[in-house]
Formats: structure tokens, sequence, C-alpha cells
């Protein structure tokens, strides 16, 4: 897509490093995709390689559901 190109001519082009959230994963197989993080309820739950984007694909987004609802249970380390 249009936007994954200029995604990808902007890190040519600049050489830095992109944070990229989404809600779909369908952009991120048009990218060279380093390291993957899941977020649910607000919490990271999962995190891997670009791997991680074909199990979710594969797989759906609510094998982190169970990791989600018991991270949400617990309270937020103090930065």
């Amino acid at each position: 897509g249009v936007v994954s190109l200029v995604i990808v001519a902007y890190r040519r082009a600049t050489g830095v490093a992109l944070v990229v959230i989404t809600h779909n994963t369908r952009i991120l197989v048009h990218l060279d995709v380093d390291l993957v993080h899941v977020m649910v309820r607000g919490r990271m739950v999962s995190e891997g390689d670009s791997s991680l984007i074909e199990s979710i694909n594969d797989q759906g987004f609510e094998q982190f559901e169970q990791a989600g609802a018991e991270a949400a249970r617990e309270p937020v380390a103090a930065l």
C-alpha cells in the first residue's frame, strides 16, 4: 500500500527507527519488521520477532486475550 511505501522510503532516506502502532497486521507484511510487541488493555503481553505477525494472522489475536486479562489484574509498575 501507499502508506507502507512512504514508511519504507522514509526509513531508507533517514536511517531512523520507527514505531508502528496498528490494529491490523496487513501493513506489517510490507515492512522490514525487527521486533513485535502485542498489547492488550494497555499492557504488553507478548513480544517477539516478525514471526509473531504470522502467528497473529494464523491463530488470531484472541490467543493473547487471556494474558491481557491476567495483566489487567496486576498493578502497573512505576517507572
